[in-house]
């Protein structure tokens, strides 16, 4: 495989849902341990090299009101609310720099601030 070079100045790291409700439950095919152990080691690696990172995180709201409610026979179950629930794992930051950016639905690029912290940036590519 040939090795990919990115320039810290217009390439950003984009961690998503990386946060205690969600990697607090079991996930497949990688433990949440694994996944927050390659989110850190690639955050370190942007931040030493002077490179943008953003923590999105999602936050349904006190009791779920934020979440979308589609129109379906069953209702989609609601998200737990407690105030830690959203809270960005601690192993990965926020550090000084970085970017938070909060989402209210499955999508971190629809209804959110993402793009604009991007484009005025100059932030081109992401990795994800």
């Amino acid at each position: 495989m040939a090795a990919i070079t990115l320039d810290p100045a217009t390439a950003a790291l984009v961690v998503i849902d990386l946060q205690n409700g969600i990697t607090g439950g079991q996930t497949f095919p990688h433990s949440p341990a694994e996944v927050i152990e390659r989110a850190v080691r690639l955050a370190k690696r942007f931040r030493e090299r002077r490179g943008l990172v953003v923590l999105v995180r999602v936050d349904p709201g006190p009791a779920g009101e934020l979440f979308p409610r589609p129109i379906t026979d069953i209702e989609r179950p609601r998200l737990p609310t407690a105030l830690e629930w959203s809270t960005i794992v601690a192993a990965l930051g926020p550090a000084p720099g970085d970017v938070v950016v909060t989402k209210h639905q499955p999508s971190a690029f629809f209804g959110t601030d993402l793009e604009i912290q991007l484009r005025r940036r100059g932030i081109q590519p992401i990795v994800l």
